[in-house]
């Protein structure tokens, strides 16, 4: 059953959650952003108001301002000195009518200690790089209070720039600045690789104190847990530093009568120069503009959330979907350039903001090879050979097209990397392609390179030069889109050419891949095989039966011969295994996969991105039900592994789920993982079937049979769609019938009507 009740619940449909106790199973973090910009600034806040913060230029050059949990507000009753946080930890002082409310823009935090209502509000503004917090205090109690608040963070300002190098804090300077009103750091290491290794912390109102030497401001024997300036009744005393490491800390002291309220504004954040600060400050002076900030962030928030809305009737589904997932695949433009990883959230995040999608695709294929294969990562560039990278180029751009209708994007001129070369987006496409088909090994199967998708399963020198089934049936997958594309455009020559490749990889798979019951994994030079039933471990991949289906080169027998082999070997109750049984010890064959500890992450752990895959897979082949059981166990707060076990935030997708003995069920990775934009897809275009396509919305639902009724609002090429799902019948897969505003559609494409208006469409399963 599941529980996020035991903690807190969603909200006004989802668009909150609320947490209503200080100690939930682990800290849940919400995430606060910038947006995709030159320099993106990603802020953690848990429900005690602490958190990681990284900046990143447009580079891709990463710095981490704060790490976790060391920016915190301290709360001192100066006549009592009792001391408190408005979330209790760190100083774990109880506090009464704790609330923590988690939304798409803001995260607050409010409680009550000793007749003292406190709240704080945190948010990043559009296009900013810093943090504000909001402080609002109310004197409840019937008695005058001096209090001191101590707004704290500890600056790190180090760095991981490009893979191999690193700035970290060795010479370090922190003032108090007048003209600013707070502190400002500075990492003064000549080699910093820009001029923004600095940070700020900053107040609406002039601080009475500050404390620049963390290690004054923790005391010889302290922490941020109890830091003694604040814990023994101290000020702070104004001192500069010159360290590894420095702090801001501001102390502002507070009188407040019987029912007075009194508002304190923070900025935090990373910085160029002082200018830049001063321009920070003058932003938080005015508690009205402050304000409207948070409700033009909020805004941008909800249009967001309308480019689909669905109506399921599951307490986590439906919330998760219309609202964090949306937050969640935005995100991971903002923090992270893996070439995979971002064109599969370009293909999803497309549905509700086609703008970034699109430019964050445009701006990863400038990094590929003139040769059609690409880098690991693009920002920063990290050049790593794997073998998956340009077969994603081939999934995504038919997925912006499909959404947009925009056949032109085929026709952008994109540089290549090193800018000396360049082509259309097509060209793009074909280069990638035609890499994969000539990239082969002695099998005839594409060479993995240094991974395929699967980071830890990697060349050796005892396994020698790899092949990958999966890469090749992503190739196959490819070459259907390409083909598809060419068709529509008229290009004969590259469909046939598409066609022919398909043809001839997908027999030489079905001859060489096919192990008897399911699809191996990899071919060694050795002849060994990953992924096959001759093996005691790693016998069975769940991916390469996913793609099998994807790509269409498996039978109608083959491919339920394999799924039945994944929900026998796969499943488990909190999720499914990306192989199985697990790696118990290194072989030097298999690589780094068989190093990971078994049944955590890639060696045999519940790893979400590749259950993503299999939804699509599932409604492939119709498998309606373990669809949905699929999606139900990817989510969090599952019936099977509620949260009081996997203790993952309720609202937000991980990247695995453990099905180790020790650790059963324990969530993994949360907010950055790919698996967000294969759980969009998988429910809202394959399990409810309102399905992007270049002639418009394609009808093919693939519904459990619980779910008699369901709604879809989809905004689409400039038209709003409101779609109701009639399945009453209990047929639970296709459409028997299709109206459109009350009149009735033959086939299963909606029209494409561009006029801005909201049409009703009722479909019959």
């Amino acid at each position: 059953m599941n529980d996020d009740t035991l903690y807190g619940k969603f909200d006004q449909g989802g668009r909150r959650y609320i947490l209503t106790t200080p100690v939930p199973p682990r800290p849940w973090v919400n995430l606060h952003f910038s947006g995709p910009q030159d320099n993106e600034y990603y802020s953690h806040c848990t429900n005690y108001g602490t958190g990681q913060t990284t900046c990143r230029d447009k580079n891709g050059v990463k710095c981490t301002i704060i790490r976790e949990h060391h920016k915190i507000l301290y709360l001192r009753d100066d006549d009592t000195k009792a001391c408190w946080n408005i979330g209790q930890f760190p100083l774990n002082h109880p506090v009464s009518r704790y609330r923590c409310v988690y939304t798409g823009a803001s995260t607050t935090l409010s409680s009550v200690f000793r007749g003292i209502r406190a709240s704080q509000r945190v948010f990043v503004p559009q296009g900013a790089t810093h943090e504000v917090w909001t402080l609002d205090l109310k004197n409840t109690s019937k008695r005058h209070r001096r209090l001191s608040i101590f707004a704290h963070a500890e600056f790190m300002l180090w760095g991981f720039p490009a893979p191999g190098s690193y700035y970290g804090p060795i010479n370090h300077r922190a003032d108090y600045v007048e003209e600013i009103g707070g502190v400002w750091a500075r990492n003064r290491n000549h080699f910093c690789p820009n001029e923004r290794f600095k940070g700020f912390l900053i107040c609406s109102r002039k601080p009475d104190a500050y404390e620049c030497d963390y290690r004054k401001f923790y005391g010889p024997d302290g922490s941020f847990i109890a830091p003694a300036m604040v814990v023994k009744g101290l000020d702070a005393q104004n001192r500069a530093c010159d360290r590894e490491s420095t702090c801001g800390t501001l102390q502002s002291k507070l009188e407040l009568a019987p029912g007075q309220e009194i508002r304190l504004d923070y900025a935090l954040g990373q910085c160029g120069s002082l200018e830049e600060i001063g321009a920070v400050r003058q932003s938080i002076l005015n508690p009205e503009a402050v304000d409207a900030s948070l409700r033009c962030l909020e805004h941008s928030e909800a249009a967001l959330a309308s480019g689909f809305q669905i109506e399921t009737g599951h307490p986590v589904v439906d919330p998760v979907l219309n609202f964090w997932i949306k937050k969640q695949m935005k995100s991971y433009i903002v923090y992270k350039s893996g070439f995979r990883d971002s064109l599969q959230i370009d293909d999803a995040l497309c549905m509700v903001d086609p703008a970034v999608a699109e430019t964050d695709f445009l701006k990863a294929i400038s990094t590929q090879h003139p040769e059609g294969h690409a880098p690991h990562s693009f920002r920063p560039l990290d050049t790593k050979f794997s073998s998956d990278q340009p077969a994603w180029i081939l999934l995504t751009a038919p997925g912006l097209i499909k959404e947009s209708g925009d056949l032109s994007l085929l026709e952008r001129k994109i540089p290549y990397r090193g800018g000396t070369d360049a082509g259309t987006v097509w060209d793009h496409m074909l280069r990638a392609m035609r890499w994969l088909c000539g990239d082969l090994g002695v099998h005839g199967l594409c060479r993995q390179h240094h991974c395929d998708w699967n980071d830890g399963l990697e060349e050796t020198p005892e396994s020698g030069e790899r092949e990958s089934v999966m890469v090749t049936q992503q190739l196959c997958y490819g070459l259907l889109r390409v083909a598809e594309l060419a068709a529509i455009i008229g290009d004969s020559r590259v469909e046939r050419e598409a066609c022919d490749q398909y043809e001839i990889f997908k027999t030489r798979l079905n001859d060489i891949a096919w192990d008897g019951e399911w699809y191996s994994r990899s071919f060694c030079a050795d002849s060994f095989i990953i992924g096959s039933h001759a093996r005691e471990e790693g016998r069975i991949f769940l991916n390469t039966q996913s793609w099998a289906v994807l790509s269409r080169i498996a039978s109608e027998d083959r491919a339920r011969q394999a799924f039945k082999a994944v929900d026998e070997q796969i499943e488990t109750d909190v999720g499914f295994r990306i192989c199985y049984p697990p790696y118990s010890k290194f072989d030097p064959r298999v690589g780094r996969i068989s190093t990971v500890h078994p049944g955590k992450s890639e060696n045999g752990g519940c790893y979400n991105h590749a259950a993503g895959f299999k939804i699509v897979a599932d409604c492939m082949l119709g498998r309606n039900e373990e669809a949905w059981r699929t999606v139900l166990k990817l989510l969090p707060n599952s019936p099977w592994n509620p949260v009081s076990r996997s203790l993952g935030e309720p609202f937000v997708t991980v990247n695995s789920y453990s099905p180790s003995e020790a650790s059963w069920g324990l969530a993994g990775l949360a907010w950055r993982t790919g698996s967000c934009a294969w759980l969009s897809k998988g429910v809202l275009e394959w399990i409810l079937g309102v399905r992007r396509d270049y002639k418009g919305l394609l009808i093919d639902p693939c519904l459990p049979g619980h779910m008699k009724t369901a709604v879809v609002n989809r905004t689409f090429r400039n038209a709003g769609y409101r779609i109701q799902i009639d399945n009453r019948s209990g047929r639970n897969i296709g459409a028997q019938r299709i109206t459109v505003d009350g009149k009735d559609l033959t086939g299963r494409h909606l029209p494409v009507f561009n006029d801005h208006a909201v049409h009703k469409i009722n479909v019959t399963v």
